[in-house]
């Protein structure tokens, strides 16, 4: 997806500038984990997803992610956003949904376009994701200083068909960035961090209408196939977690007959 206006150069940072803007060390020069490191590293992930304990080692290809896994579990969201590997996402906000996509692309890219990048990109989705819902529901109102690390994205970024976030919405970007980490790392603990960012979103426009409701179905349900997939082998206990986060976001989103299966389902 392109930005044909270019309004990352509003703030200084072209999108040609994306290739150089992270620190060498950071570039994709270590090697990808293996099928066994990833099937351990899963764990983690559920874990994280889950709300338990991290008590699983990633191998040296997943340490990063890993290290934001275990960040997160204790809280810390804000230490994990203020990386300096995200530093080209996070910092000077643009105006355009397109342009935070392209930057996360080009991180995903930068860290080698595969499992590495992936993992690493959803982990720092869910930090994203964790603040919002910490600044929205579960309280305490983060700090000013962790609050501030998002505070320039515009809550107009999660208008959908004229429809706009509720003024009373806190963190809106916080939500912006995990949605386009989510969307750019598109596999795997992703596709659940996904049903559970959708839901979010649809949440926190104001009016909510049918329409829009419809086409958060069709992504919620692209999404969950997605997550069903990658929990294949899963214990019954996480599949029928996911079962009900489903039924939960068809409930919401007017369709609750079909919410009321996915419960029967769990």
């Amino acid at each position: 997806m392109q930005d044909s206006s270019s309004d990352d150069e509003l703030f200084g940072v072209g999108l040609g500038d994306l290739s150089v803007a992270v620190d060498d060390d950071s570039a994709a020069d270590v090697a990808e984990p293996s099928a066994a490191d990833l099937e351990t590293f899963r764990a983690v992930e559920l874990a994280c997803l889950e709300g338990r304990r991290i008590t699983h080692e990633a191998g040296a290809a997943l340490s990063v992610a890993s290290g934001w896994y275990a960040k997160i579990s204790e809280g810390a969201y804000g230490a994990v956003i203020r990386d300096p590997l995200l530093k080209v996402v996070i910092e000077r906000p643009p105006l355009k949904v397109s342009a935070i996509a392209d930057r996360c692309q080009a991180l995903m890219t930068r860290r080698g376009g595969q499992a590495r990048a992936r993992a690493e990109l959803t982990a720092a989705g869910a930090a994203c994701l964790r603040l919002y819902q910490q600044a929205n529901y579960s309280g305490p109102l983060p700090s000013d200083e962790t609050l501030q690390l998002v505070a320039g994205y515009a809550p107009k970024l999660l208008d959908v068909g004229g429809d706009a976030p509720s003024p009373f919405v806190a963190a809106p970007g916080a939500l912006t960035l995990a949605l386009a980490l989510f969307e750019a790392a598109n596999d795997g603990a992703a596709s659940w961090w996904l049903v559970r960012a959708k839901t979010l979103h649809a949440r926190c426009l104001v009016t909510g209408s049918h329409r829009v409701c419809g086409t958060f179905i069709e992504s919620v349900n692209k999404h969950a196939e997605a997550a069903r997939r990658w929990l294949a082998g899963a214990s019954a206990d996480t599949r029928a977690l996911l079962e009900l986060e489903i039924g939960l976001a068809e409930h919401f989103l007017d369709e609750p007959g079909r919410g009321r299966v996915r419960f029967r389902e769990a």
